[in-house]
């Protein structure tokens, strides 16, 4: 019986200890998250003062929100569709004849946007997608 016993208590002692760690782990992850909040705040309402106690690092933060938006236009570039003249299909850009009827595709073109790109994290979507397949963001109509 002690033998039954001790197994027991090891087993209880096992999972009360697996209880207790997670529940560490979870508010540890809670912190982040409010750690991670604190600091998106202070960004929003400080990021254009220069004498701000984090000035260096707010600086940083406009110049890689500034490539950020460089690479989306980038992106934005390399997704345009080439509008065929003759029959109005959706091309690949750097097509030089249309893939539905081989009508040529001059330089002067029209180019359109294929799907939507998501604003948080750049990734293309579907163009009738309400939210980003990749983050979950909503999209613009």
């Amino acid at each position: 019986m002690a033998i039954l016993e001790s197994i027991s208590l090891k087993a209880r002692n096992t999972t009360e200890s697996m209880r207790l760690n997670n529940l560490i782990k979870a508010n540890d992850k809670m912190m982040d998250k409010l750690t991670c909040q604190i600091g998106y705040q202070y960004v929003e309402r400080h990021l254009e003062e220069e004498d701000a106690e984090f000035a260096e690092f707010l600086r940083e933060i406009i110049r890689l929100r500034k490539e950020n938006i460089q690479y989306m236009q980038e992106l934005e570039l390399m997704q345009m569709a080439k509008i065929c003249p003759q029959c109005g299909f959706e091309n690949p850009n750097g097509s030089r004849f249309c893939l539905n009827c081989g009508g040529r595709l001059d330089e002067g073109v029209q180019m359109q946007p294929v799907g939507k790109f998501c604003s948080s994290c750049g990734v293309q979507n579907a163009p009738d997608a309400a939210f980003c397949e990749n983050c979950g963001n909503p999209l613009k109509m």
